[in-house]
């Protein structure tokens, strides 16, 4: 009879992707942490105004100077707060599929709102959709986690 941990720890392809899942996971947790650590959480204002005057998208900039903007005390603290539970999600392997949907959708907004700004996040918010479907479809939050532990 196999141990538990057996199966818990590396069982094959998805203990590389559980490894994914976990370095994929600090990074947003790292990200959250930094607007926490600086103070950038409580307004990002400065930042949301000017991408909505170079967005290249009308839609998205209307979305932004529309819906976005006037909620900005409180979807600023939300969007470091639902980073850091993407992070934490994602470290831990618990809600893993939900965690990397919720950063896909992120990295999806990012790209839109800032990628003419900051043309070398492009390939990056590509990359993390990327990984972060393979994770969703090859359901790494199974090894490597505490959702794999409880059963």
């Amino acid at each position: 009879m196999e141990s538990p941990l057996a199966s818990w720890w590396l069982p094959g392809p998805t203990g590389w992707l559980a490894l994914v899942r976990v370095w994929l996971g600090v990074i947003w947790a790292w990200q959250a942490l930094e607007k926490f650590w600086t103070g950038e959480f409580r307004d990002l204002s400065p930042q949301l105004q000017r991408m909505a005057a170079t967005n290249p998208h009308p839609w998205y900039a209307a979305f932004l100077r529309r819906s976005v903007l006037p909620r900005v005390l409180w979807i600023s603290p939300a969007l470091a707060g639902g980073e850091l539970a993407v992070g934490l999600s994602l470290m831990t392997g618990i809600f893993a599929g939900g965690a990397a949907a919720a950063g896909i959708a992120l990295n999806a907004n990012y790209y839109l709102a800032a990628g003419q700004n900051f043309p070398c996040n492009r390939p990056l918010n590509f990359l993390m959709i990327g990984i972060q479907a393979i994770l969703i479809v090859g359901g790494a939050g199974r090894s490597l986690s505490v959702a794999g532990l409880i059963g």
